[in-house]
């Protein structure tokens, strides 16, 4: 294993996130300010700063960290590797919580006869049905 150069050096693969923020603090560095120095102010900075780029860095740091939760890897991993199976499952899980027990034995044997293209077509369907039962529940 490499020994760092220095305590703080940063392990590989975060120089992307890093150039991230980077570019979120300082979009513009000289241009469109008031005073040119290395402490100059930017004209609009306190209106965009309250109000946009708070929002913004949330954003980004919220999406770092869901890219780096294990339940984002696993699920991202399963759908890369068979994405008919993933698919079906979050559709059964969908199922499970709306039917009752001998409704959803009756769909899951459905769907197990059914052929890839069907299951597909399947899964479609309840998306669809779950996305406007959210969209009537106000959610």
């Amino acid at each position: 294993m490499r020994k760092k150069l220095y305590a703080n050096a940063s392990p590989p693969g975060r120089d992307i996130a890093i150039k991230e923020l980077k570019e979120l603090y300082n979009p513009e560095p000289y241009i469109k300010y008031k005073y040119n120095s290395l402490r100059a102010i930017n004209e609009h900075s306190i209106v965009k700063q309250s109000n946009n780029e708070h929002s913004a860095r949330e954003a980004v740091i919220g999406n770092m960290l869901r890219k780096m939760a294990p339940a984002y890897k696993r699920g991202k991993a399963e759908s890369i590797a068979d994405p008919l199976a993933h698919r079906l499952g979050k559709v059964m899980r969908i199922l499970r919580k709306r039917l009752s027990h001998q409704d959803f034995l009756e769909a899951a044997r459905h769907v197990d006869n059914l052929s890839p293209i069907d299951q597909a077509v399947f899964c479609e369907g309840v998306e669809k049905w779950a996305a406007e039962e959210r969209k009537r529940a106000g959610g």
